[in-house]
Formats: structure tokens, sequence, C-alpha cells
């Protein structure tokens, strides 16, 4: 799940930065999350919660398996470090420390964040630490704030931690007195602290936010007529022009007539969901030419069973090249430190301007890293794979663009994750 890093890097200044918004390939959710074939029917996890009815008065967990990132990320043999890690409902798996840990020695203030889906007025904080081994430096100078910006560009202090440390083995727990409604919630430190060692690091083993539940209401407002439903199983990719709308429902009764709770995520601008209804609704605007949004469906039914469904939506302007991504494909074999061609058709009238490539290890959830720009005349590129970190080698996505002479953008991306192997390649 889920991640989203910055525009325009290269290889070199992107790959360091990658772990810091891996997740878990196994967790819930997001990217890797459940895989992300087009046609495959979505995944569905039981969690090892009891099944349990819901009072809306309350207060629950509502930072239990949402998408979670991390400004970095360090795995150790005894952790699992991802920062879905902090907030899976669990203090060990497989035998390891089920906490997030931060790189070391970055210089920077470290954090961890997490997307509720929407927002919610928190009403208190539990944050517990590793328990194994007693490290001060990351019980103290932290604060807990709450925004509805992704990226915090504002936010609210909703909670911190001064320069005493919370007691080792003990829950660190707050209320909150804002009462403001907030979507993304960090645990950021306040000050880079030093172990005996001279080591500087931030980790975390489980993050609670206790707020009051919102379960799906009735219907309201009159859906317009002839709407389609579809199940996670029938959403797929699309294709769509400036202007043009995109309006359906995801169903809100499971196989056996159930009510379920429905979310989205990665919602880009002008895109809607009705949590309520189920209609999602998505009109780009030209800013959005050439963009691909991966947008994320999930259902919990009364099982606590989660299930996922991914959708990508490439955005054009009428009269723009039209892109194909010939090479590599699902079959291709990528190979660190060997060259891999990539290759592209482009089917247009009017002259082309340039050609961009970019490069996605979230499994398309972004597309943050420029491999090359290149002249109008080009139709492939020899692509040296980089060393990828382990979680990051299954989830590689390829997106080609093309600005044509009149400033209109093409783009086509890989379907499906691209896998990079260590070795030589066969031949």
């Amino acid at each position: 799940p889920k991640v989203y890093g910055q525009m325009g890097l290269t290889i070199s200044d992107y790959l360091p930065e990658l772990v810091g918004s891996i997740i878990r390939p196994n967790a819930l959710p997001l990217g890797p999350t459940p895989r992300r074939d087009e046609n495959t029917v979505p995944i569905t996890v039981p969690t090892t919660a009891a099944p349990a009815a819901v009072d809306a008065s309350t207060p629950v967990n509502v930072a239990l398996k949402r998408p979670a990132i991390a400004s970095s990320t360090r795995v150790w043999p005894n952790t699992i470090s991802t920062p879905d890690a902090a907030n899976d409902g669990e203090l060990s798996v497989s035998g390891k420390n089920s906490i997030w840990h931060s790189d070391s020695n970055t210089n920077k203030l470290e954090w961890w964040q997490v997307d509720l889906g929407r927002g919610y007025r928190i009403n208190s904080i539990e944050i517990l630490f590793r328990s194994d081994l007693d490290q001060p430096l990351t019980r103290r100078n932290f604060e807990v704030r709450g925004s509805n910006d992704a990226n915090f560009g504002s936010s609210v202090l909703l909670a911190a931690q001064g320069d005493t440390p919370t007691a080792f083995g003990q829950p660190w727990r707050a209320q909150v007195n804002d009462s403001g409604v907030y979507r993304y919630v960090r645990v950021q430190k306040t000050k880079i602290d030093r172990d005996p060692s001279g080591q500087a690091f931030f980790n975390l083993g489980e993050v609670r936010l206790w707020a009051q539940s919102f379960p799906v209401s009735p219907q309201t407002t009159p859906l317009p007529p002839g709407l389609q439903t579809l199940t996670l199983s029938q959403v797929k990719a699309r294709r769509m022009l400036i202007g043009q709308c995109l309006n359906f429902l995801i169903g809100r009764r499971d196989d056996s007539d159930q009510l379920l709770q429905l979310f989205a995520y990665n919602l880009p601008v002008n895109a809607r969901f009705n949590d309520a209804t189920g209609e999602f609704q998505f009109t780009p605007n030209s800013t959005q030419a050439g963009e691909v949004y991966q947008i994320i469906f999930r259902t919990l039914d009364a099982q606590q069973v989660d299930s996922f469904a991914r959708m990508d939506v490439a955005v054009m302007i009428d009269g723009a090249p039209n892109i194909t991504l010939l090479a590599p494909v699902l079959s291709s074999r990528l190979t660190i430190g060997q060259p891999s061609l990539l290759s592209w058709s482009t089917a247009h009238s009017t002259a082309m301007a340039k050609y961009q490539i970019r490069l996605s290890t979230d499994g398309g959830v972004s597309y943050p890293t420029v491999i090359a720009d290149l002249p109008a005349s080009a139709n492939q590129y020899q692509w040296t794979i980089p060393n990828f970190p382990f979680v990051n080698r299954s989830t590689v996505r390829l997106m080609v663009k093309g600005t044509d002479a009149l400033g209109r953008i093409g783009v086509d991306y890989s379907r499906q994750d691209l896998r990079v192997s260590v070795g030589s390649p066969q031949r």
C-alpha cells in the first residue's frame, strides 16, 4: 500500500530513499498489498481479530491496518521494520518484532504516517514501543500531528512527548483535546536523539488511534439513474479523456447479502467516493493530462475480512499521441546489473517533441523516478537494471510519456508488476 515519492529524481538520487516507503508484501493494505494483476479476482485475507459487532458510540482503533508510509526504513534480522508493521495489530510476526524501524543517522527528523481513509475526530492516542530492547531515544522528543494534507503542508498538534522518555515496557497514552477531524496522522521526532553508541533512529511498535466509528449510513441522496454497480472483481483499468466522467457504484452487499463497509484510497483531485452509497465519480481536468492514477477500493465485511481492488486510470487530452509500451513484458527477465531493452511505438499525425521514461517501485501507485529524457526520434532505450532493495524487486513498473509539438501528452505503462532478479540472464 499506501508512498509516494518526489518528482524528477534520477535513479542514483532515488534509490537510497526507496526503502522509506516500502510495504511488507503480505500486509494490509497497500502496495505491494494484494497482487495488481488487472484480471485477477481481488485477494481476500482474514484478519486475526475475532468478529464482533461495532457500537458506533464505542471508540475503535481507526489506524488498524490502514495504509502507512514512513520517512525511511531499515530492516534488521529480528524486526519486520516496514511502515505497516506499526499498525498491523501484532507485536510479533513469524518470530520477529512487528515494529517499524527507520534508517539510522539520516540527520533528519524521522516520521511514520497513516492514512485513515477519511476524517476522524481522534479521542485518544496509544503507542507501544519495542519491549525486547530498552531504547530511550525512541520514547522521547516526538509529537503526533493530524492533517487533511497527505504531505503535511499544514497540520495540527494532537499530542507530544518531551525530553523525558516514557517508561520502558509501558504504553504511551495521550488524550486529544483538539476537536478537528483529520484523515492523516503522523508520529514524528522533534529532536535528533542518539543512543550511547552515537546512533540516531526512530521506531514504533504499534500506533493506536481511538475514535468513534462511523458505520455505513442509510442512503440519503438519490443516485443517478442507471448507474452501474461493480463488484471488486469487476474493477478494471481505464483510459479517460479530459472532461469525461467516470461514475459507478461499488456494491454494498456481499454474496450473503450482508452489508459491507466501503473505502477508497489515493483519490486524485476531482475524484469523489461516497462510502455510504458506494458511488465513485471522477472527471479529470486539463492539468491531469498525461497522468496515471492508481485508485484502491477496499471492502470490510461483518467478519472483519478485507478485500481490495486496484484501478489504474490514464488521463489523456483529445488528440494526444497514442503510445504503446512494447517491452519489457511480464515474461521478460530483468536482472540486476544487466541491460534491458525498453521499447514503444507511437501512432500520431503531429510531430513528436520528446519522450520520458519513468519508474515505479510500488506497483504503479506512483512513478516518481525519471529513468531517461529522450529526443523525438527515440523508440527504445537500453536500461541497466539497478540494484533494487529486495522488497521492491517484485513491484517494478515502467511508464513512457510522449509529448507532441503541440504539448499534448500521451502515456502508456506496465499493466502488471515486473520482477527483478539477481544473477546472469539466461541465454
